[in-house]
């Protein structure tokens, strides 16, 4: 993680001297472009990754929108998994 020091004053007593704090960098734009090509170096299926990753982020922002909290596990999944 990039971070900067940044000097802050307390606004509650502005001739107290001003303290560093760390400040996180971005550290760039990571977009569903990067990361289909990202998931298509491992896979052969380019255009069905962005379209699924598309959908999925589609179905996200209505999620979001009607204020529903989103929860991401990372599971291993063995191939009896998609049997099911």
């Amino acid at each position: 993680m990039k971070y900067r020091i940044v000097k802050r004053g307390n606004p509650s007593n502005p001739a107290a001297p001003k303290k560093q704090y760390a400040n996180a960098v971005n550290a760039g734009k990571f977009t569903l472009k990067s990361l289909a090509k990202e998931v298509s170096g491992r896979l052969s299926l380019t255009r069905k990754i962005i379209n699924g990753l598309q959908q999925l982020v589609n179905h996200l922002n209505e999620q979001l929108c009607e204020r529903a909290t989103i929860e991401f596990t990372v599971q291993e999944y063995n191939k009896d998994y998609f049997k099911k």
